[in-house]
């Protein structure tokens, strides 16, 4: 595998099931009007890449794509954004996106080595009982993917995003075949993901891929998404409900330092969203009211990440890229 087209010093992660299914049923969706995920339905194929609950991740794996320069998937059989423009000897690397699918190039003996790693943890009492409840005949299919995966994660030093009993899976093989395991993504860093696009109301859905074309090539937005990085990946709190009060915190604390009370408006539509979550936050009242309570974030380096591009503005900048595309859109259907 080869990709020396991808910029050493970009943010890159593999993205493993159930978010790289979520993004496939997405581009299935936006060009090919859904007609792998109705096949999905009786072909075992198709519903192994997608899975079950695959809307559930979409948004999750948009912001995934967005936040970072560069998605790594697993080749499988799906429509991709601009497939002939961006293919070349059976690589796709679309760097506008920042979606790259590298090509599997096996030699006898690679291919050799590949079915041994299968067979061995399909011998593993501890990935056959996370395999137990998934039909059978998608056994061989899930396994060679974590492995691919893994693999790449390796190749690419890149960590590898994936959930659930996919990541136990991902965990149970790297033990079993490397000497060095690949990053695996922690899960808190997808938590603190899902709890700002909770917080904030920011949704994809429903957006074209055009639209978010835009978003991804935003230079000023790569900056924001850059702050924003920063800040997820060097989240300490792992249980969901701290996670959702550091966060709330973390933000109240950005706001308060840069004295942007006008600007809160725009970051959290009013007071709704926040005041669902009042619980977690001993202050009643507005928005408003709620600034100017300090953590320690200040110490860890928070004022340096608000000096120009504010991370917490990310989902009111996407809001405003969002309505200007739809701005000159309807521009140009005025006769």
């Amino acid at each position: 595998m080869n990709l020396s087209t991808i910029p050493n010093d970009s943010n890159k992660i593999v993205l493993g099931d159930p978010l790289s299914g979520a993004l496939l049923a997405y581009f299935d969706k936006e060009l090919n009007d859904g007609k792998h995920i109705e096949k999905s339905k009786t072909l075992i194929y198709y519903k192994t890449i997608y899975g079950n609950h695959f809307e559930t991740y979409i948004d999750v794996s948009l912001t995934l794509l967005l936040i970072y320069d560069i998605v790594i998937l697993a080749p499988v059989e799906n429509s991709f954004p601009d497939r002939i423009k961006h293919e070349y000897n059976g690589e796709y690397y679309n760097s506008e996106l920042g979606i790259c699918i590298p090509r599997i190039l096996y030699s006898n003996s690679d291919l050799l080595q590949s079915v041994k790693k299968i067979k061995r943890a399909l011998s593993d009492k501890e990935v056959l009982a996370l395999l137990w409840n998934l039909p059978k005949q998608a056994h061989y299919q899930i396994i060679s993917q974590v492995i691919l995966e893994l693999t790449m994660a390796k190749n690419y030093n890149a960590p590898l995003f994936t959930l659930g009993k996919r990541q136990a899976l991902a965990k149970r093989i790297a033990e079993i075949e490397y000497e060095r395991t690949p990053e695996l993504s922690q899960t808190n860093r997808i938590n603190v993901i899902s709890s700002y696009l909770d917080i904030t109301g920011l949704l994809f859905k429903p957006m074209d891929l055009q639209s978010f074309y835009y978003l991804k090539t935003e230079k000023d937005l790569r900056e924001y998404s850059t702050s924003f990085l920063k800040v997820v990946e060097d989240f300490k709190p792992e249980n969901p409900k701290d996670i959702k009060r550091e966060l709330l915190l973390l933000i109240k604390e950005a706001i308060s330092k840069d004295k942007l009370h006008s600007k809160i408006s725009g970051v959290f539509e009013g007071s709704s969203t926040i005041m669902n979550y009042v619980g977690l936050i001993p202050v009643a009242g507005t928005v408003a009211g709620l600034v100017g309570i300090g953590t320690d974030w200040a110490a860890r380096g928070v004022d340096k990440l608000n000096e120009k591009h504010k991370w917490y503005e990310l989902a009111s900048q996407i809001e405003k890229i969002k309505s200007m595309d739809r701005i000159n859109a309807a521009l140009k259907n005025i006769k």
